[in-house]
């Protein structure tokens, strides 16, 4: 028997108001879950159970990788009480990172770094371009993909995701880089247009690894 928090990466629904579940335990490793009847269920909501939220798990692996809790109880919630648009996107463009987590690099580190994520932005929605830039560069740090440079950022400016902190000679060298972050990005400078777009620049990049 396994008693372990988990947090909600996806959802979906089958005919028979069934909830399938996706989550991200604290161990660092994805795992599925299925909620039988929840639908039709008075004692439980599937609302509790959206993308982002944390709930603690009692459970027995099953071999075919698909399991059904013994019970469940939620932990952490982003939301609270207000579901307003710009939490629940922001809550979602972070999710959107869980994918590129890879069989092999799993860590408990992983969950630590979602679970923190989302208790700041849920804290600072108005200003939750900022804490996703510097999610998504943890998330980057995670998994040993981001390179440190001088403690001095204004010798720089650009990221190559690739090679780490540039300078202007050498991001003269690659002006058609995929993959060049400006140094906007670690600054609380960008329009919220701009952060947008260095973030799916990110992803690109990790899909394409």
């Amino acid at each position: 028997m396994q008693n372990l928090c988990g947090i909600v990466v996806a959802r979906r629904t089958s005919g028979d108001e069934s909830l399938f579940l996706d989550t991200l335990l604290e161990t660092g490793n994805l795992q599925s879950f299925k909620l039988p009847g929840i639908g039709k269920s008075k004692k439980r909501s599937p609302y509790h159970f959206i993308p982002g939220t944390q709930h603690r798990f009692i459970f027995t692996e099953a071999r075919d990788g698909l399991v059904i809790p013994r019970s469940s109880e939620l932990v952490f919630s982003p939301f609270a009480d207000r579901q307003d648009y710009a939490l629940l996107t922001a809550v979602a463009e972070l999710i959107r990172l869980t994918p590129y987590i890879k069989a092999g690099n799993e860590s408990g580190e992983l969950f630590l770094w979602l679970a923190e994520a989302l208790q700041t932005i849920a804290a600072t929605h108005a200003t939750s371009d900022v804490a996703l830039n510097r999610a998504y560069w943890r998330f980057l740090e995670v998994l040993g993909l981001a390179a440190h440079g001088d403690e001095d950022l204004t010798r720089y400016v650009g990221y190559d995701l690739n090679d780490g902190f540039l300078n202007a000679a050498e991001l003269a060298a690659r002006p058609h880089s995929d993959c060049v972050l400006p140094m906007r990005f670690f600054s609380e400078e960008a329009t919220a247009a701009e952060t947008a777009s260095y973030r799916e620049t990110i992803r690109q990049y990790l899909q394409n690894l």
